[in-house]
């Protein structure tokens, strides 16, 4: 709430701290947030408190953004729904009978009830996507190099879990997305693959000169077949 009433006497002055002045954001507890418990849904850390922020939290609060808290994930992230012995299970905002997916679901879903308008969360499987999709909510899991991955309490360097796991946003449009992932973008101590690109302007991106690449099964985990006739004619 201070941070707040800061960044109101800031902007009633005209003084903005950046593209994200005064935007509540909740983060992933597997990211590195200052001052504030990151257990990655693991009893073993639950008493873990960083003493510094991740790169990624770091830029979006130089961008002016306040963190509110951090949401739930399975155990290290590892599954595709979320529920852990630190602070239990977390349901989706539509239906409490059934999951918001993982590892990213707590996140997805206080974005879908409305309760953050932006979170940062990390994919390496779908963590991202996966829930994204059982909440209704957008995101994007980036390039590996365009974000760095650092002091992530699962993938904390930058071997082959950094190579796995990228950070990314997730909100409710996707021009939040837009708007955030250039914020993250570029390299940070300690990722040598984390490169410098540019985002390019999506406003300036032709849908209709885009090439996409998909395919229907990855040989793994097969979709419905409605979803599988409606990516194959969806034009």
């Amino acid at each position: 709430m201070e941070q707040a009433d800061k960044a109101d006497r800031l902007l009633a002055s005209g003084n903005l701290l950046g593209p994200l002045h005064g935007v509540p954001v909740t983060v992933k507890d597997v990211w590195w947030l200052a001052g504030v418990p990151t257990t990655g849904g693991t009893l073993g850390r639950k008493d873990f408190v960083p003493t510094e922020d991740n790169p990624l939290v770091a830029r979006l609060k130089r961008a002016g953004a306040i963190p509110i808290g951090k949401t739930n994930l399975p155990e290290y992230g590892c599954a595709f729904e979320t529920d852990n012995l630190v602070y239990g299970r977390t349901n989706n905002p539509y239906d409490t009978t059934r999951t918001p997916g993982g590892s990213s679901g707590g996140e997805a879903s206080i974005i879908a009830a409305g309760g953050s308008p932006l979170g940062l969360d990390g994919d390496g499987a779908g963590s991202l996507r996966w829930p994204a999709h059982c909440c209704g909510v957008a995101t994007i899991k980036p390039t590996w190099g365009l974000v760095p991955s650092v002091t992530h309490l699962v993938a904390g360097g930058a071997g082959p879990g950094g190579q796995w796991v990228q950070g990314g946003p997730i909100a409710r449009y996707v021009e939040d997305l837009a708007l955030v992932l250039p914020l993250l973008a570029g390299p940070a101590p300690g990722d040598p693959y984390a490169i410098e690109a540019k985002v390019r302007d999506t406003g300036k991106v032709s849908l209709e000169q885009l090439k996409v690449a998909f395919f229907k099964d990855n040989g793994f985990v097969s979709p419905t077949t409605e979803i599988q006739d409606y990516v194959a004619h969806k034009k």
